[in-house]
């Protein structure tokens, strides 16, 4: 037979997001250049309240073309890319689709660049 398993329970927020998902449901949020807005949705409890704030808009190229776009830098009480104490910004383009096209920190290690290289 096997040894019963120890079943750990965790505290939990209602609707909760993880970094991933929290790029994904900024997409959906009307968004307004200079203000920052908060959640406390983050998987983590301890972790909240996320804090995203609107920096700017920019044109910007990337290799899947030209966008207007809105800067946002986000923050998590977290060590992960979206960190407090990283200097990151998400380029979404200023329209309905809000896709990201750019996204670039600061690590330990060095800085991450991505950009979009294409649409389907």
């Amino acid at each position: 037979m096997h040894e019963p398993v120890e079943v750990r329970r965790l505290a939990a927020v209602a609707q909760p997001l993880d970094d991933a998902a929290f790029l994904y449901f900024v997409r959906t949020v009307p968004l307004e250049v200079g203000r920052t807005y908060e959640w406390a949705r983050y998987f983590r409890p301890d972790r909240n309240p996320v804090r995203v704030t609107v920096v700017r808009r920019e044109r910007i190229t990337v290799p899947a073309g030209t966008f207007d776009t809105i800067v946002l830098r986000p923050s998590i009480q977290t060590t992960g890319i979206f960190a407090q104490n990283r200097k990151t910004e998400l380029w979404l383009t200023d329209d309905e689709r809000r896709m990201l096209v750019r996204m670039r920190s600061d690590l330990p290690f060095g800085d991450l660049g991505l950009e979009l290289r294409g649409v389907r």
